[in-house]
């Protein structure tokens, strides 16, 4: 087994577990709010909390790490980000109706499925990289 990869692979879960830890959230809701507040106050460090993001840039452009499934991973992640950028755009231009605020709501969000998505991702990170 290659030991770098998996030096790699634990420090991107270790990144990942300090996303979940940084936006802890019971409902999707909560989730969106807490990165909508924090891109309100400061904008760098919106960006700068995205740990996952800046750990596969630093893989793919620092490292030169050559890898399909890592750019598109990579890729993920920008969309992510992106996203949540067009959700704050429309938060401020108030398109949003009650019947979505209220799906978000309740829509529940346990640490647990978080940890586990994050986990999957990181299995995925690794088959990329090794």
């Amino acid at each position: 087994m290659n030991t770098d990869a998996i030096i790699l692979t634990i420090i991107f879960f270790v990144l990942e577990i300090c996303d979940i830890y940084l936006n802890p959230a019971n409902n999707m809701l909560n989730l969106i709010d807490n990165y909508l507040r924090r891109f309100h106050e400061r904008p760098i460090i919106f960006f700068l909390s995205h740990f996952g993001f800046i750990f596969l840039s630093f893989c793919l452009f620092a490292l030169s790490i050559e890898s399909i499934g890592l750019a598109i991973l990579w890729a993920l992640y920008g969309f992510d980000i992106i996203y949540k950028l067009s959700i704050y755009s429309k938060f401020r231009r108030g398109e949003f109706n009650a019947l979505w605020i209220d799906q978000m709501r309740a829509t529940p969000i346990r640490p647990a499925v978080r940890v586990g998505i994050s986990y999957a991702i990181c299995i995925i990170f690794f088959l990329c990289i090794s």
